[in-house]
């Protein structure tokens, strides 16, 4: 159990000093407070991958009552004190986008009994693990000699980088490098199958570079195949996570034998060489 460390803010502090006698009327209830500055995970790495995340929201409840959702780090008042059962879910940017902001399913719920003073802070330290009800049906890090990613005819080469100022952790990631002569780059996943159509299906990855970065799926149909675009990732210059949600495009052909994840990475219009690093590769779905 993690210790909580309470504080009086210094700003509420000043605030009361000053106008206790104009905005706060004696039967109005005096909050507590609560601070997240982050939320951690922990993960089994054989199984489950990296530990890497991009948690960005934490959705709250005290006694099983939403109390909201909070854009970390936070600092933000309830209506209760005393002993509570506290709960915490982590937040993410759906397919990264900042309007698509989601409690992500895949991630256990934190959970903590607490106390809350009024006009006092709590701060806390959630750390959350993955469900355990989880398919990990691919893992791919870099770290090993050999790689699952496989490339079409058309693709540049790539290289796995052991360099430390390129790398985002573990000992390798994976580099691919974009001239004006070769500017396309088209990765795929291994061939893999989906048992339950409609269910979640979540492809996580870390990535950075100043090229555009496409993901794709691949179904594969008794005498055909169809080619869906999902998402394109614009440059970033630090490492960042998304988590691309691929439950629609799996379930759009209930007649598809198998799937695979294509990742494409391209020049924009006025560039002739680029860089893009990827690591940390996860399909997962509930099992």
């Amino acid at each position: 159990m993690r210790r909580a460390i309470y504080k009086i803010p210094y700003g509420l502090f000043l605030i009361f000093s000053f106008y206790s006698c104009e905005i706060i009327n004696p039967d109005e209830e005096i909050p507590s407070y609560i601070h997240i500055d982050k939320i951690s995970l922990t993960t089994n790495t054989a199984q489950e991958g990296s530990a890497s995340e991009n948690i960005t929201d934490a959705w709250v409840f005290i006694n099983d009552q939403f109390v909201g959702g909070y854009e970390l780090p936070t600092t933000f008042p309830v209506l209760f004190s005393g002993d509570v059962n506290l709960k915490v879910r982590a937040g993410i940017k759906n397919n990264g986008a900042t309007a698509l902001r989601v409690d992500y399913s895949f991630y256990k719920e934190f959970e903590q009994n607490i106390r809350l003073y009024r006009d006092s802070v709590i701060e806390l330290e959630p750390v959350v693990s993955y469900q355990t009800d989880l398919n990990f049906i691919w893992l791919e890090n870099f770290d090993a000699p050999t790689t699952t990613l496989s490339l079409t005819d058309q693709s540049v080469p790539f290289t796995i980088t052991n360099d430390s100022l390129e790398t985002k952790e573990g000992s390798g990631s994976l580099k691919i490098e974009l001239t004006e002569n070769q500017d396309a780059f088209y990765g795929l996943s291994p061939e893999m199958t989906f048992p339950m159509l409609g269910e979640n299906v979540y492809f996580e990855l870390d990535y950075k570079g100043d090229a555009f970065i496409e993901v794709r799926v691949l179904s594969y149909l008794p005498g055909n195949f169809y080619e869906d675009a999902q998402i394109i990732l614009f440059p970033k210059q630090d490492w960042n996570k998304v988590y691309i949600d691929l439950g629609l495009a799996i379930s759009k052909y209930p007649n598809a034998t198998k799937h695979q994840i294509a990742i494409l990475a391209y020049n924009g219009s006025n560039q002739t060489n680029s860089k893009v690093f990827l690591d940390n590769l996860k399909i997962i779905y509930p099992n």
